[in-house]
C-alpha cells in the first residue's frame, strides 16, 4: 500500500483539486477490495507537502538558457520482454526451499514475471529469470529462496 500512498502524494502535486480521480481509478482497478487502497491514497494525499524555496537556494537555469547537448538517439522498442529468453545469460538463479509459503510476494516484485503461483506452490520460469535476486530480498519467509550459481 506504500505505492498507493505514493500515488496519493503524486495526485496532490499534479492534480491538487481532484483527488477523487485517483480514488475512482483505484476503485475501478481493485473492485471490492479497493477501500484499504483508497484510504492509503488519501493518507498520501493529505501528508504530501510541497517544498518551498529557501533564501539560500540557488536557482536552476531555465531550459532555454541551458547549453544544447547532442544526445544519442535510441530506437524505441515495443517488444514484450516475455518473448525474450533472458535466462540464457543469467549467472545465478533462485531456488525455492520447503519453507516457501507460496505467498506470492516474489511474483509481485519479479521484473520479468518469472515467478508464478500454481496449485502446488510457487514456480520459477528459468527461461525468463535473469537472476537479479529481487525475489530473495522481498521474500518475507526466512530462507525460502536462495540464489544458486548457474554452471555453464
Amino acid at each position: 500500500m506504500g505505492n498507493v500512498a505514493l500515488l496519493g502524494a503524486w495526485s496532490r502535486r499534479f492534480l491538487p483539486d481532484r483527488p477523487e480521480l485517483l480514488e475512482d481509478a483505484i476503485r475501478s482497478r481493485f473492485g471490492a477490495g479497493a477501500e484499504r487502497n483508497v484510504l492509503a491514497a488519501r493518507e498520501g494525499y493529505e501528508h504530501c507537502v510541497v517544498q518551498r524555496r529557501q533564501t539560500r537556494d540557488t536557482a536552476m537555469p531555465k531550459p532555454d538558457a541551458m547549453p544544447s547537448v547532442d544526445r544519442p538517439r535510441f530506437p524505441v522498442s515495443t517488444t514484450d520482454s516475455r518473448t525474450i529468453s533472458t535466462g540464457a545469460w543469467s549467472l545465478e538463479r533462485p531456488l525455492l526451499s520447503y519453507s516457501c509459503s507460496a505467498c506470492g510476494v516474489c511474483a509481485l516484485f519479479c521484473p520479468e514475471g518469472a515467478m508464478s503461483r500454481t496449485a502446488g506452490g510457487m514456480v520459477v520460469d528459468y527461461v525468463h529469470c535473469k537472476g537479479c535476486g529481487i525475489c530473495v530480498d522481498v521474500c518475507p519467509v526466512r530462507d525460502a529462496i536462495a540464489m544458486e550459481e548457474v554452471v555453464a
